[in-house]
């Protein structure tokens, strides 16, 4: 029982003995983070047919975690959502070369399968549209809201159905 209570970010004692501090967020975003009044849910949209898929496998999730433990350690009720999807990869034209004569749909069920999770977890083009992550030219892509209000959209495709699976811990924006 102990256990699990401490393991609850609200419950953790930090203390950064690096010589630079650079494990923890700098005064000035620590003081940003604080003036958040209410929930932050950093959503974020991974394309099975991504360059930067792997970043948001769902073997990977706990990775991503990790990256956000500088800011859930100040605002502890962010929560991370993932959406999976896909649809056309600009980002990734290859992903065409190693399937040709496909269709998207084709290329997804096989990718689904070669990753050994069911077709129908990915969501259909259609079900993220109203997102805009063609925007994004539909890359790696996480988005920021605080209760209703839209904060902020970072692709990482610049740095390198339907099933929503979420982690109620915490974020802001990848620190990376």
């Amino acid at each position: 029982m102990t256990g699990y209570f401490s393991s609850w970010p609200a419950m953790k004692f930090y203390t950064d003995v690096t010589a630079t501090k650079h494990r923890t967020l700098t005064p000035n975003s620590q003081r940003i983070i604080e003036k958040l009044d209410g929930d932050l849910t950093i959503t974020t949209y991974v394309n099975l047919f991504g360059t930067y898929y792997f970043f948001g496998a769902p073997t990977k999730i706990n990775e991503d975690i990790k990256r956000y433990q500088q800011y859930t350690r100040f605002k502890p009720e962010i929560k991370l959502d993932y959406v999976h999807y896909w649809d056309k990869a600009i980002d990734n034209e290859r992903i065409y070369k190693s399937y040709p004569d496909m269709t998207d749909e084709e290329i997804a069920k096989k990718r689904s399968n070669v990753y050994g999770y069911a077709f129908d977890f990915f969501a259909k083009p259609e079900a993220v549209k109203a997102v805009g992550l063609s925007d994004e030219d539909n890359r790696f892509v996480s988005l920021a809201e605080r209760e209703s209000h839209h904060l902020a959209q970072a692709s990482l495709g610049c740095l390198f159905s339907s099933v929503k699976t979420s982690v109620s811990l915490g974020v802001l924006v990848p620190p990376w």
